[in-house]
């Protein structure tokens, strides 16, 4: 009898709660700031009506989400660009009435599904059960599953077949919050997380240089590059587009063809160097802002 009355459309929040998140997910900022608090204690919605008429149409149109989802990315205030101008900041500094759009990076599962799409190792099989994940030797949470030697766990056993699966499908546990994911933000499960604060750390810089799925996806990446295209020209235009959806600049060109020679002369061989050179150029661009934020 809940669940219908929550369901019904006669409920004053259910619909404006779901509707609120949605914009919260696409705008990094939602109608109500308090998305867990739609209460005295919390902030009033900036657009009353606009949170009103899409909570109408949403249960209107049988809690269609596809089409929730779709209304607002096709809206003019998702397309518009984060520019920032004096007058703007003048009337609204804090974007709360949506002026530009709000700078926004990726969340811990979009980076990582993100590297792994760029790189053409995302598995996208759907459904199935969890991926596990456990400690290795070092004590990193990692994707895998525990040997066990005479009742004692010894390692782990990282060469899982569905490592490459999207994150949606990685095993959640609150002890065991995977590495990388963890890494950028992975909400905090105490006892749960209402709202996700994403933060800018030294250890993000470091994951990006060090890790093994970073090197790895990056060496991918340049294998890939190397098998199809002739010059380093045609694979810095192409690596750009991947990543950023648009070709580089002649000034960017020129900087990524003098980081490749500078990386070929600490290689060991020509053939070596200029496969590992452009392996550290992918590997470079993945961990850009503009890789990592929406703009």
């Amino acid at each position: 009898a809940y669940a219908k009355q929550l369901t019904d459309g006669s409920h004053p929040l259910t619909a404006r709660v779901f509707v609120n998140r949605l914009w919260l997910h696409h705008m990094g900022r939602g109608l109500v700031a308090s998305p867990n608090d739609f209460g005295l204690s919390g902030d009033r919605p900036s657009h009353p009506k606009l949170l009103d008429w899409l909570a109408t149409d949403f249960v209107k149109h049988g809690w269609d989400q596809k089409r929730l989802h779709r209304m607002i990315l096709l809206s003019r205030t998702f397309q518009q660009s984060s520019r920032r101008t004096p007058e703007l900041d003048a009337i609204d500094p804090e974007n709360i009435l949506f002026g530009r759009a709000n700078l926004r990076r990726l969340q811990a599962e979009e980076i990582r599904d993100a590297i792994l799409s760029v790189t053409d190792n995302i598995n996208h099989h759907l459904g199935g059960p969890s991926i596990p994940v456990t400690q290795n030797g070092e004590g990193k949470v990692v994707i895998g599953v525990q040997k066990i030697r005479d009742g004692i766990p010894v390692e782990a056993n990282e060469d899982h077949p569905d490592a490459y699966r999207r994150s949606a499908f990685i095993e959640v546990q609150r002890s065991l919050p995977l590495n990388m994911l963890s890494t950028f933000d992975l909400p905090a499960m105490t006892p749960n997380c209402d709202l996700r604060r994403p933060t800018t750390v030294a250890t993000q810089s470091l994951w990006f240089m060090n890790d093994s799925l970073m090197v790895g996806r990056g060496a991918d990446l340049a294998s890939h590059l190397h098998r199809h295209f002739e010059t380093s020209q045609e694979r810095i235009t192409v690596l750009f587009i991947r990543l950023f959806a648009k070709p580089p600049s002649a000034d960017q060109e020129r900087a990524c063809l003098e980081f490749l020679e500078e990386q070929k002369e600490v290689r060991v061989t020509e053939k070596t160097g200029n496969h590992d050179a452009l392996a550290t150029l992918c590997q470079t661009l993945m961990a850009s802002n503009r890789f990592l934020y929406i703009d």
